[in-house]
């Protein structure tokens, strides 16, 4: 349910089908990683709550399937300081339960609209970093 390897200089790349249905945490943040994200992240962690990806050297482009990462029910997502290009998907069911959504300090070329749409219950504290987010902005 738990997986945290952060700072522990380990290099590679994630492997793709990971099967862990039942994790909640999954943070390999400030690390040497490298490669691609796994395409089917999304469909594989149906528990998962908060994802931290942060601070590799992960290229390529964000997975669309990102978006429903934990059935959208996602409370944090951090994916900064990466080498990731292209346009970050939008395209969400649910957006009630993200609190924390940082992409800053990538490569990305364009942002989809639906990004910023976030609809948090009245009282929540929310986290949208997204400076120095696109190379050509």
């Amino acid at each position: 349910e738990y997986f945290n390897v952060y700072r522990n200089k380990l290099t590679g790349t994630l492997p793709q089908s990971m099967r862990l249905r039942m994790m909640i945490y999954f943070d390999v943040g400030r690390n040497f990683l490298t490669g691609t994200l796994p395409v089917d992240l999304g469909e594989k962690f149906v528990e998962l709550r908060h994802l931290h990806l942060d601070h590799n050297k992960f290229r390529g482009t964000l997975p669309e399937s990102y978006n429903t990462v934990g059935n959208n029910r996602l409370e944090s997502f951090s994916i900064n300081h990466n080498q990731l290009t292209g346009v970050v998907p939008g395209k969400r069911e649910l957006y009630n339960k993200l609190v924390q959504y940082n992409l800053q300090s990538n490569n990305f070329d364009e942002m989809d609209s639906d990004v910023c749409r976030i609809e948090i219950p009245f009282g929540e504290n929310v986290e949208l970093r997204c400076v120095s987010l696109l190379r050509r902005f």
